[in-house]
């Protein structure tokens, strides 16, 4: 049984470079994709923080699936269909004479990551500051 094993690992041909490198375009691919949330989620950071001075933490969060779905009928007719699905959420917190409110904001839908515009980024972060700037302002009934 060893000596099968050897022998099929000895004719085996070793990867070639396409292959190698076909093999890391998922990783590379992967952390393109990181870097660009990962920049996506800094540009909502400091525009909330940009807003109000009263901002003392901003946690933002960005969700999202791509979802390939294909159907084959009996009669051999295909359809296929992409479903990609994004959320970006943003909670602040404001502080104010040792009083601390939240507040949040987000959005999303079947949309690709090219959705959150600096304008779309701007809008969920206006909501998040409104929340808790008017929270930190209210006052008891």
């Amino acid at each position: 049984m060893s000596q099968n094993h050897a022998s099929s690992s000895a004719n085996a041909k070793p990867a070639t470079f396409a292959g190698r490198v076909g093999a890391l375009i998922p990783g590379i691919l992967l952390c393109i994709l990181v870097a660009g949330v990962s920049a996506l989620l800094e540009r909502a950071e400091k525009m909330a923080r940009a807003k109000d001075p009263r901002i003392v933490q901003v946690m933002a969060g960005l969700a999202a699936e791509h979802e390939v779905v294909l159907i084959a009928r009996a009669d051999g007719t295909l359809a296929a269909d992409v479903r990609p699905l994004v959320r970006l959420s943003i909670t602040v917190i404001a502080e104010s004479n040792g009083r601390r409110e939240m507040g949040n904001g987000g959005g999303g839908g079947r949309f690709g990551l090219a959705y959150f515009t600096d304008e779309m980024i701007a809008s969920y972060v206006d909501q998040a500051v409104h929340a808790a700037l008017t929270n930190l302002e209210s006052r008891p009934a």
